[in-house]
């Protein structure tokens, strides 16, 4: 690095003396060094997006104080940049916490509506069936094994107002131990709107893929919280070292 004089008389000063000129040139180099190190640290800091920059910008950060000294000015500033751009990503992760849990939301409570008159006939006919189905069964137990294999007939593959007069037939207390597990799956699957249930076959991938981002969420607050506390401690402790 080349010494910039502010007179010949310096200049001739230290052409006379080369090892006050040496000295001085380490000192300007060092000075040099620690300039491109603050502000190398400094917009590490600026770009800090979550905590898994806060390793890598801590040990810029130490290594700097260990360069400049833990008593330095410039050390705290940047311990005060940091303490702020945590405080700023935590208040930053809460906010897309919170969007993200609304974007849920928004998904989940999307409904497909059916007209009243349809709701109305699947009603009709699924109570006519119902009584249909309520007069080909036995009651008190009688020939029980025969009313589970034609429930079980009836179960396989019902249309969407069988499988309703179904359900209704379910919440019979005689005939209710009828029904296997898979019966019932069968039933009530088959009982929705099947445009309902398409559209949920469609939304579940995607909230699937929101909540693992909530999680992931979730999981950077709560390692940014665990960081601000150590960080603090560290923070009053330099405070506490320079004050004595």
């Amino acid at each position: 690095m080349t010494i910039m004089h502010t007179s010949n008389a310096e200049r001739m000063y230290y052409e006379r003396n080369p090892k006050a000129k040496k000295q001085r040139e380490n000192m300007e180099e060092r000075q040099y060094r620690l300039v491109q190190l603050y502000n190398k640290v400094f917009n590490a800091i600026g770009n800090m997006k979550s905590n898994k920059d806060y390793i890598p910008v801590r040990n810029l950060l130490n290594a700097f104080s260990h360069e400049c000294g833990a008593d330095s000015m410039s050390v705290f500033r940047l311990y005060k940049e940091l303490e702020a751009k945590i405080q700023e990503l935590l208040a930053e992760n809460d906010t897309n916490l919170q969007k993200k849990q609304k974007e849920i939301e928004d998904v989940k409570n999307i409904t497909i509506t059916e007209p009243l008159e349809k709701l109305q006939q699947l009603e009709l006919e699924s109570n006519q069936i119902l009584y249909s189905y309520m007069s080909q069964l036995h009651a008190n137990g009688m020939q029980e094994n025969t009313d589970r294999r034609r429930i079980g007939q009836w179960a396989k593959r019902p249309t969407r107002a069988e499988a309703m007069a179904l359900q209704r037939l379910m919440m019979l207390p005689q005939y209710a131990n009828y029904f296997k597990e898979n019966q019932k799956k069968v039933i009530f699957d088959n009982a929705q709107n099947p445009d309902l249930v398409k559209h949920k076959e469609l939304i579940q991938p995607v909230i699937e893929e929101k909540q693992a981002e909530l999680g992931s969420l979730y999981m950077n607050g709560f390692q940014l919280k665990n960081i601000q506390k150590h960080f603090s401690a560290d923070l009053k402790a330099l405070q506490k070292d320079g004050d004595e």
